[in-house]
């Protein structure tokens, strides 16, 4: 998991157990990776009990000329201008999750409305736990507290005061469930537009949607990049996954859980939100399981609705479907 993750729940073991050596005799032709030349280290991954060999280059070319740039295109490799750090940071990365560790509670630091462009007014909360991690809730009171805003306008001032109030009580007990989408960080997605994964737009659904639920709702923003890897890590996966892997066995690859997520932050934010029994918008049965782990009441799951932009995304999609369970299936045939 990344230093601001929540912790990590899934050890290494048994037949996604792996193993990376440095300075293991490379296989001179093919391996997933291919041959490389120049100084470098090699080593071997066990994915599922077949060993896979490649050679991770110690410096890639100076990036100093448009052939050069155009050359850099071609390293097929998990791409880094330093691979003994990145060997470093999966070692760190291991050790993190085989602890198990978690840097908690997460406490309300400051809070303010926030408009937004496709969901209204929302009161934005940020939480930071004891190592300094952030993580944002992003709140939409019941009907009843919210005003009309006029067009293209940020909100009324009583839209602003009714938000600025809104504390535990005014979510706690308004209905059966509360509407929640626990978000993990996509800096890939959300930020650069990628399109690998559907992550931001199933930000854009939830905030969509608990905007408009008549009880209420929030969406909590974690910092977990690349289920809970972080960016370094989820970049070399994504290295691997150019070259044929799906986005478990990248993941194994490296010697990573396929998900190192774990919900305890999201506990602490609900509990401080006073939401105690969740309608969580999930495809993600892995997540409505921890999250009642953590002691809150999942009512029910509500499904969000996949988009894939691209191939890649399909793709990607179809392995989270096949592979983590995620209840998608039903969908695919419209992906």
């Amino acid at each position: 998991m990344s230093r601001c993750g929540s912790g990590a729940v899934l050890p290494l073991e048994g037949e996604h157990e792996q193993v990376l050596a440095g300075q293991t005799p490379a296989s001179g032709g093919g391996g997933l990776l291919g041959p490389f030349a120049g100084p470098g280290f090699d080593f071997e991954s066990i994915s599922r009990g077949v060993p896979v060999f490649g050679r991770i280059p110690a410096h890639l070319p100076p990036v100093t000329t448009s052939a050069r740039m155009a050359a850099a295109w071609t390293v097929p490799t998990p791409a880094t201008a330093d691979a003994p750090a990145l060997r470093q940071t999966l070692a760190a990365l291991q050790a993190r999750i085989a602890q198990r560790t978690a840097a908690r509670p997460y406490r309300l630091i400051a809070a303010t409305p926030l408009p937004t462009a496709s969901a209204g007014t929302l009161l934005m909360r940020v939480y930071v736990n004891p190592e300094g991690c952030e993580a944002v809730a992003l709140v939409a009171p019941p009907t009843a507290h919210r005003a009309a805003e006029p067009g293209g306008e940020a909100g009324s001032l009583e839209q602003k005061a009714s938000l600025d109030a809104t504390s535990s009580a005014e979510l706690r007990g308004t209905a059966p469930a509360v509407l929640v989408r626990v978000h993990d960080a996509c800096f890939t997605s959300e930020a650069l537009g990628s399109l690998k994964c559907d992550c931001a737009d199933q930000l854009r659904e939830a905030l969509q949607r608990v905007s408009r639920s008549p009880e209420g709702g929030a969406v909590l923003y974690l910092p977990q990049e690349g289920r809970g890897i972080g960016l370094a890590a989820k970049t070399a996966a994504y290295a691997l996954q150019a070259h044929g892997r799906d986005t478990v066995d990248a993941n194994r690859d490296l010697g990573l859980p396929d998900d190192a997520r774990d919900y305890g932050a999201a506990a602490d934010m609900l509990a401080e939100l006073g939401i105690s029994r969740v309608a969580l918008l999930t495809n993600n049965p892995r997540k409505a399981r921890l999250l009642r782990a953590e002691g809150v009441d999942v009512a029910r799951t509500v499904q969000l609705q996949p988009r894939a932009r691209s191939g890649l995304a399909a793709g990607y999609l179809r392995a989270k479907a096949a592979r983590m369970d995620h209840s998608i299936s039903g969908l695919l045939g419209e992906l």
